[in-house]
């Protein structure tokens, strides 16, 4: 990498790492950035969530719950076809474990090794501490290859893995494990940007590996990857007229074998969902949303205790227009802002402004997908600037991917590893260093604060749910085939704790916090279940956890209890009753 500095178009075209061995320093840089993603995620959120029987933390009713319930019905659950159905938890809408988010690509490997765990068992904090570990790794090799320098590509990683879009996913935050695997999104950074793509022979099987992977992880990740290789597919058909036989086949390897693995992860195992949920335009992005350190999340509406109200130290809180642009909140701090900004100015100093054909792709589909982030309702802070009629049609179809502000990372990752590659060609090793070095400084101390929040969540972990050990209730699911939630809705009032009993005992659910659930459906079988205790038809090996809260139930469990056929627990769980059906 001697020439680093003598020629800032050909910068613009990576070197040819793919058809030779990894340098030392190479490997180096990516070992040193996965243990900064491990020094991180031991700062965040201590070495207690590796312990795979430490289960509490997972069970008060939010994301993670759902996650972790989804794996424990799974491994409890006979093998099925195909292998990522999930039935019993949530038998109403036919579940599976991609839509209870309960990552395919660990959940599949270890309940075939089930019988080696402990039970419970749960995986949710090795993939938190892996995906961080992971990121710093991947960040910190495509920093050193587009700059060749191992100290300032060390600096690269420390600012991805302590990032907003990545923390903010976590524990303590939004609980969207899986989501925190930004290192897929690096993943096919790389293969585009810095590896040789002169044939498609020699990147084919990496795609179709990164693509897969990120299928059995989450399926935001997947359209965001596969986004990325498709952009460079375009390109290099229009670049590569004669290799078009070659690129169809290769187009043709991706698409079975991802149809392969979703099919076989479950993707299609519900025909009781709602694909076309609602939320397109309203879990958006907002044009402010790289300078803005607030939203409309959960965290930020309880600053009692371990709360925070912004993720900024220095920067003001901007106003949104609705609560939902959480989804695309991508504060990027103090210091990658700054740093964007450098970046910026050396492009324009520099010598040229050529771009390969891999950074055209990148820079093709961040938009794209950007514009898709921002929806079809765009707004800056409070302020809607537009509001596109998009039909019915596009409607459902932009449907499927409700949270669409999510797409805004890879605008992102662009911004800054383009600033980085900028910085790193206009300045010499040692200006590069101290610029970087000053950059993430000023990017701790602005997010030293929301590190700290979720530093001190993490050390006050919950144990088990105190009904899990509670015995009339354990005697009264023990024996049963069902649970039936009343009311029948996406969350169930007290889900995470009554699954967890039912889970122990064989029971299946019948709902549960689940994605793309059909509200018809859980309507329709809520009236129906309503009916059916109303009129003494339950049946003995049905356990009915009933929220006597809810208006849809109003009334049901004194007329219900009061049947001699009946048994009630008393209410010792605030407003839920359990009750199940005397033997005859």
């Amino acid at each position: 990498m001697t020439e680093l500095n003598s020629d800032y178009g050909r910068f613009a075209k990576a070197p040819e790492f793919g058809r030779r061995r990894a340098r030392p320093s190479e490997s180096i840089a990516c070992f040193g950035g996965m243990l900064i993603g491990l020094a991180f995620a031991s700062y965040l959120y201590g070495w207690g969530i590796l312990d795979g029987a430490n289960v509490g933390w997972l069970l008060d009713g939010g994301d993670m719950s759902s996650h972790f319930l989804g794996w424990d019905f799974f491994r409890h659950d006979a093998w099925r076809w195909p292998p990522g159905a999930n039935p019993t938890f949530g038998y109403v809408v036919g579940n599976s474990i991609v839509f209870s988010d309960s990552c395919p690509l660990l959940a599949i490997p270890f309940k075939l090794i089930r019988a080696l765990l402990p039970d419970p068992f749960q995986y949710q904090g090795l993939a938190l501490y892996a995906n961080f570990m992971l990121n710093g790794g991947f960040a910190a090799l495509l920093a050193y290859r587009l700059s060749g320098r191992t100290g300032s590509a060390l600096i690269v990683a420390a600012l991805i893995v302590t990032g907003t879009i990545v923390t903010s996913r976590g524990f303590g935050a939004h609980g969207h494990e899986t989501l925190t695997a930004h290192w897929l999104i690096l993943g096919a950074f790389i293969l585009v940007w810095t590896c040789q793509t002169r044939s498609v022979e020699s990147g084919r099987l990496s795609w179709v590996l990164l693509i897969a992977v990120s299928a059995l992880t989450h399926f935001y990740l997947l359209v965001m990857v596969l986004a990325i290789w498709g952009a460079q597919w375009l390109t290099l058909c229009m670049t590569e007229p004669r290799s078009y036989g070659r690129l169809i086949r290769h187009a043709l390897l991706v698409a079975v074998s991802l149809c392969t693995v979703m099919y076989l992860a479950g993707y299609f195992a519900s025909t009781n969902t709602a694909p076309n949920a609602t939320g397109f335009g309203y879990f958006s992005a907002n044009l402010l949303t790289f300078f803005n350190p607030h939203s409309g999340a959960w965290f930020f509406k309880y600053p009692a205790g371990f709360g925070v109200t912004s993720l900024s130290k220095f920067l003001p809180k901007l106003p949104e227009r609705g609560d939902g642009q959480y989804e695309g909140q991508a504060y990027m701090g103090l210091g990658l802002l700054i740093m964007v900004g450098v970046g910026m100015c050396s492009w324009l100093l520099g010598k040229s402004f050529k771009f390969s054909r891999g950074a055209c792709a990148l820079i093709a589909t961040a938009v794209l997908l950007a514009l898709l982030a921002f929806s079809n309702v765009v707004s800056v802070g409070d302020k809607e600037i537009l509001n596109l009629d998009i039909g019915p049609l596009l409607a459902t179809l932009f449907g499927v991917v409700r949270a669409s502000g999510r797409f805004i990372w890879v605008l992102y990752y662009l911004l800054i590893f383009g600033a980085f590659l900028a910085i790193a060609r206009y300045f010499s090793p040692k200006a590069t260093f101290a610029c970087m070095s000053l950059v993430l400084m000023l990017q701790m101390a602005d997010l030293a604060p929301w590190h700290r929040y979720l530093h001190n969540v993490s050390r006050h972990l919950s144990g088990a749910p105190a009904i899990a050990n509670d015995a009339d209730l354990n005697r009264l699911v023990s024996g049963a085939a069902r649970m039936v939630f009343l009311p029948v809705k996406s969350i169930p009032e007290g889900f995470g704790g009554f699954s967890f009993i039912a889970a122990r005992h064989g029971v299946a659910v019948n709902a549960t916090y689940s994605a793309r659930t059909s509200e018809t459906l859980l309507a329709r079988a809520n009236q129906l279940e309503t009916d059916k205790l109303l009129s003494g038809g339950g049946m003995p090996d049905e356990v009915y956890v009933v929220d006597a809260s809810a208006g849809t139930v109003w009334g049901l469990s004194g007329p219900v209890c009061r049947q001699k056929t009946m048994e009630c627990l008393p209410s010792e769980w605030g407003q839920i009753i359990v009750m199940r059906k005397r033997a005859q």
